[in-house]
């Protein structure tokens, strides 16, 4: 996970260290939260917070619209990121080439206790009919969750 780090150094410095010790041919597994992943938590999760007069919360909100990336402090540390962003940053890193990109949540992050009260068979249904977009670039911003699959050059 690459979302606890709060500077751009701190995280590329990550990548290159976990760059150093894979073989060649070796996989890096990179997470990070999507700026638009705070806007879906908003929603599911604390829906009021669209109407606070709180420059903490507006912040994510702001930053989501306007397709930037933010390092902030608020139970935990936290950087969230555009899929741009993400991408960018994994690029940066000469020798890495990134292999896939998908949400971790795919298209079913928003819906998450909708889920949860579905029959088995249902929700299975679901689960099966999202993996179908898991990586699919259209649908990424769905997710809370980026992860970026990466394989270290022979």
């Amino acid at each position: 996970p690459l979302y606890h780090l709060m500077n751009e150094e701190n995280r590329l410095q990550a990548v290159r260290e976990a760059k150093r010790v894979l073989k060649p041919g070796g996989i890096l597994f990179s997470s990070f939260i999507l700026m638009f992943g705070g806007v879906i938590y908003g929603i599911r999760e604390v829906p009021e917070t669209i109407t606070w007069d709180r420059q903490k919360e507006m912040m994510i909100y702001n930053n989501a619209e306007a397709e930037e990336s933010v390092a902030f402090q608020s139970f935990t540390y936290a950087y969230m990121t555009t899929v741009r962003d993400a991408k960018k940053l994994m690029a940066s890193v000469p020798g890495l080439r990134t292999k896939n990109a998908f949400g971790q949540e795919s298209i079913l992050s928003p819906y998450r206790y909708v889920l949860a009260g579905m029959p088995k068979k249902t929700r299975m249904a679901w689960y099966d009919y999202a993996l179908k977009f898991c990586d699919k670039e259209d649908y990424l911003t769905h997710t809370e969750h980026l992860m970026i699959v990466s394989e270290k050059e022979t």
